[in-house]
């Protein structure tokens, strides 16, 4: 299982949006933009409608006129994810082009979007992947009035998930301004993994607002597909379970003799494994590590500092998507 996400376990719903992989860091040479504009300045948006608004650009593009463009709509003063327009050509000349399109405001972009720009690429389907960043321009505000908006949630079920078998997600999607479900069935967007994400496929929650889904890779994620753009609801981290056991070389030493400590760990990898000793009644503190092997396996050193009976556990903290794991706890008697 490949590692796609590091740090995405829960991304704000008011204004989020997937954040499409950019390949390269430079705007499209070819693309001039003249003007930018909407046909609003303001909008009133509740709960689960949309509302059109048209965006008019201006400029040229000199591989094609015909180019269709995305228009990015940027979140002012709060963190979020950009909204996404299409525009097709509607008049004009390879150097003097008209493109016109329909952004839907949900009532998650509760704020204000300002137009920054344009990229010349086009939506497919649900999916919107541009691979150079926008053309800058210091386009039109508009400032969306959003109430009732929705609010999604997701529990793993259970939480962690034993490792190769299968679990649930669990999605509820209520009205923030009553914190009950909208009573009719909502059309959400599940993927699991990165282009999964991207995708998304159609599915409608209950009346009760609730949905479950099956886990998939890394990660899952619950959005509202508000062509032509996804909104994000939630992401959901996936948690597993991972297994460690240890035995010591030896129940007995010399002080000060080191003993080595043998164990195994599922699944495996290149994660970090410690040897704990105990101090006074509840501290456990680390005094010897070591990566586990791809066979799984680890060895640790134990080194008896007095005369008794000394306990040690072996922890493996948490690891990519794997819970922190540690054995029973065993003892070494220093003689």
């Amino acid at each position: 299982m490949k590692k796609l996400l590091t740090a995405m376990a829960v991304l704000p719903l008011a204004g989020a949006v997937l954040a499409p992989t950019t390949a390269s860091a430079s705007p499209d040479p070819d693309l001039t933009i003249t003007s930018m504009t909407m046909n609003k300045t303001s909008v009133a948006v509740n709960g689960l409608a949309t509302v059109p608004v048209t965006i008019t650009l201006t400029g040229s593009f000199k591989e094609d006129p015909n180019q269709v463009l995305t228009a990015v709509l940027k979140p002012q003063g709060k963190p979020g994810g950009n909204l996404y327009a299409e525009l097709q050509r509607v008049s004009g000349t390879d150097e003097h082009t008209t493109w016109r399109g329909v952004v839907n405001v949900p009532s998650m972009a509760n704020g204000t979007l300002k137009l920054i720009g344009a990229v010349p690429q086009s939506y497919s389907g649900w999916r919107f992947v541009p691979w150079v960043t926008e053309t800058p321009y210091d386009g039109a505000e508009l400032a969306v009035q959003g109430t009732h908006i929705p609010k999604v949630t997701g529990a793993q079920v259970p939480d962690p998930a034993p490792y190769g078998k299968p679990f649930k997600i669990k999605w509820t999607v209520t009205d923030t301004a009553t914190g009950k479900p909208y009573g009719t069935r909502v059309r959400m967007a599940f993927g699991g993994g990165e282009a999964g994400c991207y995708l998304g496929d159609p599915i409608l929650t209950g009346t009760d607002g609730v949905l479950y889904t099956g886990g998939d890779g890394e990660y899952t994620c619950l959005h509202f597909p508000v062509a032509p753009a996804q909104y994000y609801g939630m992401v959901v981290q996936t948690s597993y379970a991972r297994s460690v056991s240890a035995t010591p070389s030896k129940t007995s030493a010399r002080v000060g003799t080191i003993v080595p400590v043998n164990g195994t760990s599922a699944p495996q990898g290149n994660c970090t494994v410690n040897l704990q000793r105990l101090y006074g009644a509840s501290q456990w503190r680390t005094v010897s590590s070591a990566k586990i092997r791809t066979s799984g396996r680890f060895t640790l050193n134990a080194q008896p500092s007095y005369r008794g009976k000394i306990p040690y556990r072996v922890l493996v903290p948490s690891c990519w998507v794997f819970v922190a794991a540690s054995t029973k706890p065993f003892y070494i008697q220093g003689v």
